[in-house]
């Protein structure tokens, strides 16, 4: 008689070869942990199994449309200059929709890959990280005397970002100041000519990394990697 845990199996074994064609072996190792789940333990959940064996099969081919389409956009002359090949635009769309949940197309122009890791724009991870807060983030602006100035200033000194995430506040701090001693300003550059998106986009990143840390720990903003690394992005 064929036992659910047979037919799970089988399943298991087709995954696993329609895999072979696919990108990514993590996703070949996560079927053959399944498979060899469900035949250690012949009791184990139906369902359960089935649940986990048709994630693996639409991550297979999710994964594969943006292999595809990475490919396509690369091959069109249209890719950002900074990404240099199919694999660094696969794996910003992957990180985009997967772990940041944008829509591909956005994922595209949104992150960089530097040194091999994705980078996303200040804006896109703040975004991101609006779906865990507990109600939308706030930014506070500052003089230099640590006046707190009207949300519709032009001339904030310093600016402060607050997100809040299970009961609990998450401040990111960064202030002119701090760009001068970073060496972050200069002639006729976004510093100077856009100093309040600028001071926005810092206190954003840092208030995301610490209300966020298993999304962005270790992950710089693209504004954050220009300053580091300008090699990377090509005018």
């Amino acid at each position: 008689m064929i036992t659910g845990a047979d037919r799970l199996g089988e399943a298991a074994d087709r995954l696993g070869e329609a895999l072979e064609n696919q990108i990514g072996d993590s996703l070949e190792m996560q079927a053959a942990k399944v498979k060899d789940r469900v035949r250690l333990n012949p009791l184990i959940q139906v369902d359960e199994t089935e649940r986990d064996l048709k994630q693996l099969e639409l991550s297979a081919k999710r994964m594969d449309y943006h292999m595809k389409l990475a490919t396509a956009v690369l091959q069109s002359g249209l890719a950002p200059k900074h990404f240099q090949n199919a694999q660094s635009l696969f794996v910003a769309i992957e990180y985009g929709v997967s772990t940041l949940g944008m829509e591909p197309m956005s994922a595209l122009w949104n992150i960089s890959v530097i040194q091999g890791k994705p980078s996303p724009s200040a804006a896109s991870a703040v975004g991101a990280a609006s779906q865990y807060l507990d109600e939308a983030h706030e930014y506070k602006y500052y003089d230099k005397e640590d006046n707190e100035l009207p949300p519709d200033t032009e001339e904030a000194y310093k600016v402060v970002c607050l997100m809040k995430k299970g009961g609990k506040s998450y401040y990111g701090t960064f202030s002119m100041g701090a760009a001068q001693k970073a060496g972050l300003l200069k002639s006729g550059g976004g510093w100077e000519k856009y100093p309040k998106n600028m001071l926005e986009a810092r206190a954003g990143m840092f208030a995301a990394r610490k209300a966020c840390p298993t999304v962005f720990a270790g992950i710089y903003s693209t504004e954050e990697q220009t300053a580091i690394t300008p090699e990377y992005f090509p005018s």
